[in-house]
């Protein structure tokens, strides 16, 4: 391993080399004669599918249009984002994880041609009318929420259903429980509206046929189903109790889960018949912690799963706790859709406290200015990324930095490219993927019901068994992370 000093010396060095763009493509039509992305198959490894029928792994820049929060910025013109377009792609990046809709046209004429995977964020959260809490936290069982939706939906995929360089379109889909961001309990009070809590009896008759067997389990004496209601240990104020450890906490959650995956089913379904070209994927916060819905999954018509801010103190720490509980959260990502590929559309870390009170200092917190350490996290994260077989590919955390959340970019807030920009050249276009399947476990490690049943988190009980089943990729890693070091020397120093 290089010490800092050399790391620091290394990325100066970058600074002052010389390196050749990406040539142009000749076919200016470029994927525009092809197909779309799919799902499938390569020595036995699910992994995405290009519009050409080739293996696809994404490595991918997250770009907001300009900095995120940044006093007195204005709307960056057409011009600025195409420039910016094109920086991007120099550096290696061959998918852009998109924020916004603005010149969506033009990004996507751009992206055809110049045959660049568009990762495009999509969220229904601004519909209006919507309560601060209904966005957040949205009633999944109202009709009049599902019509607004696929009304947002049917206006996005008509703009883009005809282009070959969607990736996936990422729903930024919301849950109804809340996050630990320490990732140590799972909080249960499920955020059910009064369209999904009024539905509930029926959900449980559905279940359980007959109220003795509902009140059987729960310790219960309901005469009939609809008495769920009136028990102000379920329900108070219209809301769900906190579910604790109480007996009915696995089936208040399976139905919460329930709502949400009936609520994918339906949209998905309208979505595919007004753009049946595209992969549909969704995000995904902490999911043995959120939980994610483990039970109906299979039914929502999500493609696969694209999990959000795995970032470097917490989660890409480099001792063999922070690598386990990295896999264990992708990989449980990918077991979820049966072993789909999985891609991580924000990864990074932060420079400043998330706006939490007290301020939360463990999380993704990275140190600014120290290039050594920014140059060894960059590497660090994408080369086990690339190594693990469940992994399609991932997004960096951001082109520019986020003001308000103290998130790391690769570009001032002047324009002027940061030293990991010039690493990045280097190590983004190099590192190898590995493109061989999983081994089988010799353990079963999930066990959904007990996931449920628990306020425990899944990644505290695991991690251990996870860090010896998958040894094998963690050794890739330190292999690849070893041979880049020696690469990024030679170019870095001019030797």
């Amino acid at each position: 391993m290089l010490s800092k000093r050399i790391l620091v010396f290394v990325v100066i060095g970058l600074l002052l080399g010389s390196f050749c763009s990406l040539e142009a493509k000749e076919d200016m039509e470029g994927w525009k004669k092809a197909g779309y992305f799919t799902l499938g198959e390569i020595n036995g490894r699910k992994t995405l599918i290009d519009p050409y029928g080739k293996p696809f792994y994404a490595d991918g820049m997250v770009y907001a249009y300009g900095p995120e929060g940044i006093p007195g910025k204005e709307k960056s013109t057409l011009e600025e984002v195409m420039s910016e377009l094109e920086t991007i792609k120099k550096h290696g990046f061959n998918t852009i994880d998109l924020y916004g809709s603005d010149y969506l046209d033009e990004i996507l004429a751009w992206c055809d041609v110049n045959e660049i995977a568009l990762y495009p964020r999509t969220s229904y959260g601004g519909i209006r009318g919507l309560s601060p809490e209904r966005r957040e936290f949205p009633d999944f069982m109202d009709p009049n929420f599902r019509v607004q939706v696929k009304s947002y939906y049917d206006f996005y995929l008509r703009r883009i259903r005809e282009h070959q360089c969607i990736m996936a379109v990422d729903m930024d889909q919301r849950w109804l429980f809340g996050v630990d961001w320490k990732a140590d309990i799972r909080l249960g009070d499920p955020r059910l509206g009064p369209h999904a809590i009024k539905a509930l009896p029926k959900w449980l008759k559905d279940k359980y046929k007959q109220i003795d067997n509902l009140n059987e389990v729960w310790g219960k004496k309901y005469p009939g189903f609809s008495d769920v209601l009136d028990d102000d240990q379920i329900i108070s104020n219209g809301r769900v109790v906190s579910l604790k450890d109480h007996p009915w906490r696995v089936d208040l959650i399976e139905y919460t889960l329930w709502t949400i995956t009936d609520f994918l089913k339906d949209l998905t379904g309208y979505m595919k018949k007004v753009d049946p070209n595209h992969l549909i994927t969704i995000t995904t916060e902490l999911p043995e912690v959120i939980p994610f819905p483990v039970s109906t999954v299979e039914n929502s018509g999500i493609d696969f799963l694209s999990p959000v801010h795995y970032n470097y103190l917490t989660d890409f720490n480099r001792d063999w706790i922070g690598a386990a509980r990295l896999i264990f959260r992708t990989k449980f990502n990918s077991d979820l859709v049966g072993g789909s590929p999985v891609f991580i559309n924000e990864t990074g870390f932060r420079t400043s406290a998330l706006n939490q009170s007290p301020p939360n200092m463990a999380y993704a917190m990275g140190k600014e200015g120290d290039e050594g350490f920014i140059a060894k996290m960059y590497l660090d994260q994408v080369a086990l990324m690339n190594s693990l077989p469940w992994m399609s590919g991932w997004g960096f955390f951001k082109w520019f930095d986020k003001y308000m959340e103290g998130d790391f970019g690769y570009i001032r807030a002047n324009g002027s490219l940061k030293p990991i920009s010039e690493l990045g050249k280097i190590v983004t276009p190099l590192l190898p993927v590995n493109w061989t399947a999983e081994k089988a476990p010799k353990v079963l490690l999930y066990y959904p019901k007990y996931f449920l049943a628990s306020q425990r988190a899944g990644s505290n009980q695991y991690k251990s068994f996870i860090s010896f089943l998958e040894n094998d990729y963690l050794s890739n890693y330190k292999k690849i992370v070893s041979e880049m070091y020696g690469v990024i020397q030679k170019k870095g120093t001019g030797a």
